[in-house]
């Protein structure tokens, strides 16, 4: 009897403690799910809160707005200079004079809010979700920026800045 008793208190307690795992693991997703509801309503007030502050003060003219320690200390621009400009610009729906602050921010928008729709429905559309995080996909953003980027500075400046460098006998392939 004392075995059999044994076992049967054996189970009991294996049981028991199987309970209280479950008990904990469903506390666990509980708070897991709070946690990240909170997280994503933190986060959604602190774009909004930003996204007023850029709308309502021009960044250009407004001291609260950090200048460019990178500019500050060496007096070139970095790739993120004028993108709070350019980003006030963007939420007075001036594109074109965003472009001309930052115009790989204006470029890079698309990519980035593909990358988010693919983020927010990776669980529904696995294969859509797979489809823009690969390698092919960012090689193809990154040419179609570049060739942006070539296209934006080849307009900007009359080959004469560029083709003199080949000397003064070139100058009759380009000029007409």
């Amino acid at each position: 009897m004392g075995l059999c008793h044994g076992r049967a208190m054996g189970r009991q307690a294996a049981q028991a403690t199987a309970r209280r795992h479950t008990r904990q693991q469903t506390a666990n997703q509980t708070m897991t799910k709070t946690a990240r509801i909170a997280t994503t309503a933190l986060a959604a007030c602190a774009i909004a809160l930003a996204g007023t502050a850029y709308f309502a003060l021009d960044p250009a003219t407004n001291a609260i707005f950090p200048r460019c320690p990178f500019l500050t200390l060496t007096g070139l621009k970095c790739p993120g200079c004028g993108s709070q400009r350019a980003i006030h610009c963007l939420l007075h729906a001036d594109i074109r004079g965003a472009a001309a602050y930052n115009f790989l921010l204006v470029a890079s928008l698309p990519a980035v809010a593909l990358l988010l729709v693919g983020e927010l429905v990776r669980k529904r559309r696995p294969g859509f979700y797979a489809a823009v995080n690969n390698t092919k996909f960012t090689a193809g953003v990154l040419l179609v920026v570049a060739a942006l980027l070539f296209a934006l500075i080849e307009s900007q400046q009359p080959y004469q800045t560029w083709y003199t460098a080949l000397g003064p006998y070139a100058s009759h392939l380009f000029c007409t």
